[in-house]
């Protein structure tokens, strides 16, 4: 993921008690305004006032999350984002998210404006359209989508599709770099081959813990409290050292057991010392041999 992807669920009106629906697109919007800030409409769309609502704000490189994207697999929270058409709307259909505008363009009516600065204006669109790519490409994988025209659209295209209300977006910006819907389908494509081989890109974050969770486990030291934990092959050795005085363990019981505490390194050594006869032999308990420990090297 090359973009930064914040959080900020939003919690006005329109984001009370929206009802689940099962994710079968994604629609691409433009805020209709030169503002490049993501937090703005973040701000705007969890105000009181707010008359729609959305899934998620873009601005280059960075991806503001408002409503749930990225938290169940094939489902979401329907947002009203899209409006109706003809044959209805994509509003319980698809997961809907707006790209923010560069502020060197002046609006001189409906999807028309006016480029106060071509340089910085090409720079935001490019920006942030391949931002909205990746993100695409990554809420395709997540929600187990395949680009195609149902699933990957625009608010135009809606329209057109006789899904969604009057707008132009995004396709009206586009028109700055020579961009299209098709161009975009294919950049968001070329998105997911690249993630196909990165495993981690393909986990959710349980799935990632399970299986991190599970390798720490592994890992994690084992350890034999009695002389009953203690390996078949390992019993004769470790009971030398109890027998001897020299294994007493932490003073504790379990069964009338003693409590040993033995790390499985420590065990496998008493092992290999056994079979070296650094255990055999050992003297008194209670009176050290003449080498001045319990058990002497043969």
């Amino acid at each position: 993921m090359s973009y930064i992807h914040d959080v900020k669920m939003a919690t006005n009106g329109k984001y009370w008690n929206l009802p689940d629906i099962n994710v079968k697109g994604l629609c691409l919007h433009s805020v209709g305004c030169p503002q490049p800030k993501a937090d703005v409409f973040a701000k705007k769309f969890n105000s009181p006032n707010a008359r729609a609502s959305i899934h998620g704000c873009l601005e280059p490189g960075r991806f503001i999350e408002m409503a749930p994207c990225f938290k169940q697999k094939g489902r979401t929270k329907k947002c009203y984002h899209v409006g109706s058409g003809s044959k209805g709307s994509r509003n319980p259909t698809h997961i809907g998210i707006e790209m923010t505008e560069p502020s060197t363009i002046k609006y001189t009516g409906g999807a028309s404006f006016k480029d106060l600065n071509p340089e910085n204006t090409r720079k935001h669109i490019i920006g942030v359209t391949e931002t909205a790519a990746e993100l695409f490409a990554d809420l395709c994988i997540f929600h187990g989508l395949t680009v195609n025209d149902i699933s990957i659209t625009t608010h135009r295209q809606s329209h057109l599709d006789g899904y969604g209300g009057n707008h132009g977006d995004p396709e009206h910006i586009w028109k700055v770099i020579g961009y299209t819907l098709k161009d975009f389908r294919r950049d968001v494509q070329a998105h997911i081959d690249a993630k196909k081989g990165d495993v981690l890109a393909l986990m959710t974050k349980q799935e990632f813990e399970k299986i991190l969770d599970e390798k720490l486990a592994f890992v994690k030291p084992t350890v034999y409290q009695t002389i009953d934990d203690v390996p078949k092959y390992a019993k004769d050795a470790v009971q030398k050292l109890i027998d001897a005085g020299a294994l007493a363990g932490t003073g504790a019981t379990v069964n009338s057991k003693p409590v040993l505490n033995l790390s499985d390194d420590l065990v496998r050594t008493l092992v290999i010392l056994d079979r070296l006869g650094v255990l055999s032999g050992h003297g008194d308990a209670e009176k050290p041999s003449t080498g001045g420990a319990r058990a002497k090297i043969k």
